[in-house]
């Protein structure tokens, strides 16, 4: 027995294709199965590390926005991470927890919060990092992501050639 509904413009359900009892059970376990085969929102690794300047924690917060990126070599979607109050991050692509595997260029940057005395005036920042690590493409760090995961520990020095 096929249940039918009749929309108000004369379609009936019990002609579509899609109606039928199999369809409605196996159509959604068919689609799960595909999904897994393409890799739909899978395949990412995760990655965390920690950051260091001359040898100390560069810890972000309140007071500090510290970021650290990862840009594919290749293209594609740049994952990235804040720093922690231990100098620590965990790399998420979007909202989306890890990146793909794969070679990246890394790049770290870190300010110091400087908060107005004058109400209603912006905050201002005072560079942590030399600008050298804020440019993926000159700032000599680099990564290769494997499967899995990865645990990665960068140490800056202050005062690097601009």
């Amino acid at each position: 027995m096929v249940s039918a509904i009749v929309f108000s413009d004369g379609i009936n359900t019990s002609r579509l294709p899609f109606a039928s009892r199999p369809w409605r059970i196996y159509g959604p376990l068919t689609m799960l199965f595909v999904c897994s085969l393409c890799g739909c929102g899978g395949g990412l690794a995760s990655v965390t590390g920690a950051v260091t300047l001359d040898g100390q924690p560069i810890a972000g917060g309140r007071d500090v926005n510290a970021l650290v990126c990862f840009t594919p070599v290749g293209g594609g979607p740049i994952g990235s991470g804040a720093l922690d109050g231990a100098g620590h991050f965990s790399l998420s692509t979007g909202a989306a927890a890890g990146i793909r595997p794969g070679k990246y260029l890394v790049s770290v940057s870190a300010t110091k919060i400087i908060r107005s005395n004058v109400e209603g005036m912006p905050a201002g920042g005072r560079p942590l990092t030399s600008s050298k690590y804020a440019n993926a493409k000159e700032s000599g760090l680099e990564a290769d992501i494997r499967p899995g995961s990865n645990e990665l520990d960068f140490k800056l020095v202050s005062g690097a050639a601009r």
